[in-house]
């Protein structure tokens, strides 16, 4: 039997991609400034990184609200996440390409897909939840 994510659990997936990414590119432009080399490719990368992790985070915030009000919204953050990978690995590919970064890329669209997915799933439970609490009390006040 497969275990279902829960708001709760999702929340905490949520809280640790964005810190990780928050981390990850925190590290990255403070290595890059102490080399001094500061190209715009590798800025650039890290600073899109750096607002899709404070956007993982926001999301983990309003998780609860947003899966009923605007799911689209959580949507499009992990959708617009998906494409900054791939334009990240597509721009280190025209740098000195490391095997990491393919491994950073596909566990990056392994995650995303796995938030996307039960996003997905959540959000129809929680947009249906209502309706069955209305009908339930339509049908005891018709009795």
């Amino acid at each position: 039997m497969a275990m279902k994510e829960t708001v709760g659990s999702l929340r905490a997936y949520f809280v640790l991609a964005g810190t990780v990414s928050v981390a990850l590119h925190v590290f990255s432009l403070n290595v890059l400034a102490q080399e001094e080399s500061l190209d715009s490719i590798g800025v650039f990368i890290s600073v899109i990184g750096l607002g899709l992790g404070v956007a993982l985070l926001y999301l983990a915030i309003r998780l609860k609200h947003l899966l009923v009000a605007s799911p689209q919204q959580i949507k499009g953050v992990l959708i617009t996440g998906a494409v900054i990978i791939a334009v990240s690995l597509l721009l280190q590919l025209l740098g000195d390409i490391q095997p990491a970064s393919f491994v950073r890329a596909i566990i990056g669209w392994l995650i995303t897909w796995y938030l996307y997915v039960n996003t997905t799933r959540l959000s129809k439970e929680a947009q249906s939840a209502p309706a069955a609490q209305n009908n339930e009390s339509q049908d005891v006040s018709a009795d």
